[in-house]
Formats: C-alpha cells, sequence, structure tokens
C-alpha cells in the first residue's frame, strides 16, 4: 500500500536512502526527515508491505520563473532491488503526479545520475513517458 510517510518511519528511510547511495544514519534521517515534513510544498510517499517499507518517493512542488506553471520535482526515489519488477516504483510515481494534479503543478521532473548502473531505470522513465531534456550540474558552495 502506498501512504504518507511519517516521522516514525525515519530509520526504514535511512534504509532506502542509503541503497540510491547516500550514505546515511538514522539519526540524520530523523532530524532532515522532520525539516522536510514541516514543508508543504514537501511530500514523501512510502510502500509498505507486511509493515516494511519497500520503496519511497520523495518531490517538492516548485514555481518557474521562466514559465507561469508550476512542477514537481522528484528529489529521491528508490523500491528495494528485491522488489524491483512488480510495479512498486510505477505506482509511487503515479501518485506522484496525482499529488502533483491536485497542486495545480503541469508537469514531473527529476534528475537522474549518469553512471552506468542507472541506465536500466532511465529507460524505464522512459517507457513512463519521461524524456531526456537537459543536463544537470552541481557545484558544493564551500
Amino acid at each position: 500500500m502506498i501512504r504518507e510517510a511519517m516521522l516514525e518511519d525515519a530509520g526504514e528511510l535511512a534504509k532506502l536512502v542509503n541503497l540510491l547511495g547516500y550514505p546515511t544514519t538514522v539519526k540524520e534521517m530523523s532530524a532532515r526527515f522532520a525539516k522536510i515534513k514541516m514543508k508543504t510544498d514537501y511530500q514523501t510517499y512510502v510502500y509498505e508491505e507486511s509493515g516494511q517499507l519497500l520503496g519511497m518517493i520523495g518531490m517538492i512542488h516548485s514555481f518557474r520563473y521562466e514559465m507561469n506553471d508550476s512542477y514537481v520535482r522528484v528529489v529521491a526515489a528508490i523500491v528495494e532491488e528485491e522488489h524491483q519488477g512488480r510495479g512498486i516504483g510505477k505506482k509511487l510515481f503515479k501518485r506522484a503526479e496525482q499529488w502533483g494534479k491536485a497542486r495545480g503543478a503541469a508537469s514531473i521532473i527529476l534528475n537522474s545520475g549518469n553512471r552506468p548502473e542507472r541506465q536500466t531505470t532511465h529507460h524505464i522513465y522512459e517507457k513512463w513517458g519521461y524524456r531526456k531534456k537537459s543536463t544537470g550540474f552541481y557545484k558544493p558552495i564551500s
């Protein structure tokens, strides 16, 4: 079942974020997620089965400078590897689209790493109707 993530899910969310390749402790995720939960323009959904979180999607609703419409940016999405191929990710993304529509967003966007292990995921996104459109850049502020 898909449901809104709760503060009590921080431990399971930390596990999922670690699977995404971002080392995170339960303590860090608890503090981080408490901040996220306070923001009404953020939303996190989880896929739960038998009391265990098998996947999650986190997003933010934003406005554009260059256009009049708003959009949803998926900032984190993961399904545990052993549960991939069951449609869990597709359901989470559909729920993200529903959330965006309810907020008046015209589109949903995401960035995904260019690492070779992400290529299969990129093909799945394209199968779901996402198009490659831009190149992302990153620079730490020190």
